[in-house]
């Protein structure tokens, strides 16, 4: 187990390291790995987080530059002031660790390209998935950790702390849990959240409305068209597992519009695709599983799942109903 002193030697190197731009991909995975390995090593890292944040006048900033700047000719290794070149700047060290600890201050931003997964591991012991082509961005202070989901799909396995609830905002839906694995999927027209273990509380952000609450093996959905005051729904028929099948390389649609499968498939294939608008009772509903390598099979066997013609239009492709 690696000492304090190490851990916080360690948390200098990789926020020097991660400051850069951009980050490549290998070193991103290495300090996930490296944040999993011990509770200390995240708790570190966030205190460094905290302390940049203090530096915002130019004189501060300044100062930092050039204290890295020092480390960088003398390839000094050993100890904390070694490390940064951080002589000058000990004692606001000691003056706010305390501070970063009681406050467990934390942001972060991370967006996937189309067809890139990528782990995250955050300070309190969670861990988020991200599917192809998703945005989030995570802060935590001490009374709630919150995340904000852009676009796409995450799926989150949050560690327990009832003192601060876990919300995740989407487009105009609110998720709130303690602790519980869960996924939160942004379609066309709708947030869609399914439930693996514990209990997730849905709602519409503006709070007119009791939350919708979900238990393990259940979906739930917030639909941006509703009528202010409505409740979510509750998707019978809809198997939450289907959610997480996407770790193994596999999309579950169950019933899907056009819209929901184009969007779906446009975060892990190299054209944008797109589905024209269908409704009524006659508009497309697929159910099938597709697996990540098998994409372009997929979609030319489309039209024999059901009504739908599948069109080439320039650099993307064209979902519709005949």
């Amino acid at each position: 187990m690696a000492t304090h002193t190490t851990a916080r030697e360690d948390a200098a190197r990789w926020f020097l390291r991660m400051r850069e731009t951009p980050v490549p991909q290998a070193q991103r995975s290495a300090f996930d790995a490296w944040l999993k390995a011990h509770p200390d090593h995240a708790r570190e890292y966030a205190g460094f987080d905290l302390l940049w944040q203090d530096f915002g006048a130019t004189d501060r900033a300044q100062a930092l530059a050039t204290a890295q700047r020092r480390r960088q000719r003398r390839h000094v290794t050993r100890g904390l002031l070694g490390l940064a070149g951080f002589a000058s700047l000990g004692w606001l060290l000691h003056a706010h660790w305390r501070a970063a600890d009681d406050a467990a201050r934390f942001a972060l931003a991370r967006e996937t390209a189309i067809g890139q997964f990528d782990p995250v591991s955050l300070p309190d012991g969670s861990q988020v998935r991200l599917g192809g082509s998703t945005s989030i961005e995570v802060a935590f202070d001490r009374a709630q950790r919150a995340v904000r989901l852009a676009h796409g799909q995450a799926l989150f396995h949050v560690a327990p702390d009832p003192a601060r609830p876990f919300v995740v905002d989407c487009a105009g839906a609110r998720i709130t849990v303690v602790g519980t694995v869960f996924s939160v999927d942004r379609l066309p027209g709708s947030v869609r959240v399914s439930v693996q273990e514990g209990v997730v509380r849905l709602a519409a952000r503006d709070k007119l409305q009791a939350p919708l609450e979900l238990r393990a093996g259940q979906v739930g959905a917030w639909y941006d068209a509703a009528v202010p005051g409505s409740t979510p729904q509750r998707l019978a028929g809809l198997n939450a597992e289907d959610a997480f099948a996407i770790e193994r390389g596999l999309i579950v649609f169950e019933l899907a519009t056009l819209e929901e499968i184009a969007a779906t498939l446009s975060r892990y294939h190299p054209l944008a695709i797109r589905a024209l608008r269908a409704t009524g009772p006659g508009a497309p509903r697929i159910t099938a599983a597709v697996q990540l390598r098998q994409l372009d099979d997929f979609l030319r066997a489309l039209p024999h799942l059901g009504a739908v013609r599948v069109q080439r239009a320039g650099s993307e492709i064209v979902l519709s109903a005949r």
